[in-house]
């Protein structure tokens, strides 16, 4: 409201001028949730600088490193991480991210309060009205669990693929010599096998008797007697218990079950 005075100050009449604030409200509230979603993420969410220096973190951060985000923002990346790690990975990625460039690697990364994770990292480029403030967002998923899952899914197709081939072996050698040589050379792609042994079931006797042992340190040792008591038997109803990323243990039970023998 504005007054219009005469000649003598008597107020004359009164402008009033109105303006409509809807869209800046609209656009404060926007910023005020965007916030709250980048500080609610799962993700690593910040914002560096060309030295690696921290200007915001999200509270995933604050989680990941298990410091208060007063003790993170200001503070080099390399106070935090490990420094060959930063040198050597991060800090030439940063800068290539400063030329304008997006930035994308995974990597496994030891955190300060969570541990070693397999991190997919993302760099962008960000600057504000003036050029000459360029920085780097930077956006962090923690993929862990996933890779872990693709790690033993391979683990355990190589297993199936061993396991097959000695079964194969098993089924089609008539030498016993030669079988056990064959047997000796699959695992030994998985396994070290200068210290190696093979040793038969033998359902009469209840005992598991040596036919290949092979060590540079110790001598054969004797059969293991009274079997049924220490294996517990593969069958249809346990089968899902038997899950074992080691493919000696994996062989073992196999193998006992079976009771494969050729006499």
């Amino acid at each position: 409201v504005h007054a219009i005075y005469d000649l003598q100050g008597e107020p004359l009449y009164f402008e009033h001028f109105v303006q409509d604030c809807s869209a800046m409200d609209s656009a404060e509230q926007y910023l005020r949730r965007y916030a709250r979603i980048i500080a609610a993420s799962s993700d690593m969410v910040g914002l560096m600088d060309p030295q690696g220096v921290y200007l915001f973190v999200n509270d995933a951060y604050v989680r990941a490193f298990g410091q208060p985000r007063e003790a993170i923002i200001g503070h080099s990346v390399a106070e935090f991480l490990d420094p060959d790690y930063v040198k050597q990975v991060l800090l030439p990625r940063l800068t290539e991210c400063l030329t304008g460039k997006n930035v994308h690697f995974d990597r496994w990364v030891t955190l300060p309060a969570l541990g070693r994770r397999y991190l997919s990292i993302h760099y962008s480029p960000w600057s504000e009205e003036n050029p000459d403030l360029r920085c780097v967002v930077v956006s962090v998923r923690d993929l862990t669990d996933t890779r872990l899952a693709v790690e033993e899914l391979r683990e355990s197709e190589k297993t199936t693929s061993l396991l097959y081939r000695v079964s194969s072996a098993v089924a089609t050698e008539e030498d016993m010599d030669s079988l056990f040589a064959a047997i000796r050379n699959i695992l030994g792609e998985a396994l070290d096998v200068r210290e190696f042994c093979i040793a038969l079931a033998d359902r009469e006797r209840d005992c598991l008797d040596y036919a290949l042992f092979t060590s540079q340190s110790e001598s054969q040792p004797p059969p293991i007697t009274n079997l049924h008591n220490r294996i517990t038997p593969l069958t249809k109803d346990n089968f899902s218990d038997f899950k074992e990323s080691s493919v000696m243990v994996e062989v073992m039970r196999t193998a006992h079950p079976l009771l494969v023998t050729r006499r």
